[in-house]
């Protein structure tokens, strides 16, 4: 019935799959706003401007994806995305909040590398990118333990980052901007 009185349907919803199964019905294109879990096409949109403002490029860059990366749907888009840029991957987070597999398989698909660590220090001095990301508290039962330990080991702050590469630049995928070292302690 939107679909009457609209050209296009901008949806963001807590179900994941909520805008592809829009999309099936719809007479009219549904953009993806963000699906529960799933993806967040609009912010990987703005992930790939910004990065590509940043370096120059999107072709060849190792990037490192920080915090909750089992949860996080900016996560899931911008690897899937970057998979068509021949990346690769640093992927930092505690165990509980690994990347899940069926985005991994994305990697592996497109026989692209990745590295799994879960202290920050061992991931900087690789990376073109440092994307962070916090923790997904409204998609899961949050474990004290398990934010705790991803506060600590994902801490970046000026200095952590005295091997890094000279083009290094870091997002925070709220600001979507660069950001200074100084001011990402979660």
């Amino acid at each position: 019935m939107v679909a009457s009185y609209a050209d296009l349907i901008v949806m963001r919803n807590p179900i994941e799959g909520s805008a592809r199964f829009a999309s099936e019905v719809s007479k009219v294109p549904v953009i993806n706003a963000g699906d529960g879990a799933n993806q967040h096409p609009t912010q990987c949109m703005l992930d790939l401007y910004s990065i590509r403002k940043t370096q120059g490029t999107l072709e060849n860059l190792e990037i490192t994806l920080v915090g909750d990366l089992k949860y996080g749907r900016t996560v899931h888009s911008l690897v899937e995305a970057m998979c068509n840029f021949n990346a690769k991957f640093n992927l930092v987070s505690p165990v509980e909040l690994k990347l899940p597999s069926v985005v991994k398989q994305h990697i592996k698909d497109r026989n692209l590398e990745y590295h799994q660590y879960t202290e920050l220090e061992d991931a900087i001095p690789h990376s073109d990118i440092i994307y962070m990301t916090r923790i997904q508290r409204e998609t899961r039962s949050p474990t004290v333990v398990c934010c705790t330990r991803c506060r600590v080991s994902t801490r970046f702050t000026s200095t952590s980052t005295p091997t890094r590469r000279p083009t290094i630049s870091s997002r925070h995928k709220t600001a979507c901007m660069p950001v200074k070292p100084s001011s990402l302690q979660f």
